[in-house]
């Protein structure tokens, strides 16, 4: 069997079987072709691809930074954003509800009684 093999896993994103000569892209459209030195190994490696590398798949070339330092800085960032969202909610939950017309006049009528009463 000349094919390499893409495996996806929580901790590493691919692992990679090179094996002598060209992978069978045929039977197996994930598979790499591996150019230079590691085409012409003649007994398999069991070999580690990064995301950043020139091998990974078209769309894991980008390079992604290590998860630790993501997960601490998020983690900060996230609850900072969160404590002011729900400030923000709170305000909004406490908007005063709006009056309707009869609450209003009864309204207007108590202030004009009392202007009266002053005078």
């Amino acid at each position: 069997m000349r094919t390499s093999e893409s495996v996806v896993t929580s901790f590493v994103d691919y692992y990679i079987i090179l094996t002598p000569g060209r992978p069978d892209q045929a039977l197996n459209p994930q598979c790499q072709t591996v150019g230079g030195s590691a085409a012409n190994i003649n007994f398999k490696v069991f070999g580690l691809i990064r995301p950043g590398s020139n091998l990974a798949p078209p769309g894991r070339r980008r390079r992604r930074r290590r998860r630790r330092r993501r997960r601490r800085r998020r983690r900060r960032r996230r609850r900072r954003r969160r404590r002011r969202r729900r400030r923000r909610r709170r305000r909004r939950r406490r908007s005063r509800r709006r009056r309707t017309r009869k609450e209003n006049e009864e309204k207007e009528e108590e202030e004009e009684e009392e202007e009266e009463e002053e005078e």
